[in-house]
């Protein structure tokens, strides 16, 4: 499943890769997401491992994986998995003279039985995903456009 979506957020690109590249940042737009770090650091940020643990109403799901494209103030990617998907997120922005246009494209592998519900309810899944994708960039624009 492939889902993408555009924001144009009113503040510096500076500060909007700040706010989906720092973990501590992360944490406070992406809804669900209750713990995120990085494990090693390379010194170009490419091949950093990281781990990520997201509350689905009480259900925990651990991800770990690596930083796969880090361009400052251009271009984050990340591949992550866990028992029940695969994803890999690419966060894509542009300066817009004093703003920024950033697109989230993600793509999602299930496995296991989730892949076969997946088959089955993939358009509704897509549709939860989406909104909810709304909703989290909606939620980072008004952190980034807040004067701090």
């Amino acid at each position: 499943m492939r889902a993408e979506y555009t924001v144009e957020i009113a503040a510096p690109i500076e500060r909007v890769f700040r706010w989906i590249d720092e973990p501590e940042c992360v944490m406070q737009w992406l809804a669900h997401l209750a713990e995120y770090e990085r494990l090693d650091e390379t010194d170009d940020k490419v091949g950093t491992r990281v781990r990520q643990v997201w509350d689905d109403k009480g259900y925990l799901t651990e991800l770990t994986g690596r930083i796969t494209t880090y361009s400052p103030h251009s271009q984050l990617g990340l591949k992550l998995a866990g028992d029940r998907f695969k994803v890999e997120v690419d966060y894509i922005l542009s300066d817009l003279d004093g703003r920024t246009e950033l697109t989230q494209v993600a793509r999602f592998q299930y496995l296991g039985l989730l892949r076969w519900i997946s088959l089955v309810a993939g358009r509704s899944l897509r549709k939860s995903y989406v909104a909810e994708l709304k909703r989290n960039l909606a939620s980072l624009a008004k952190l980034c456009e807040s004067p701090s």
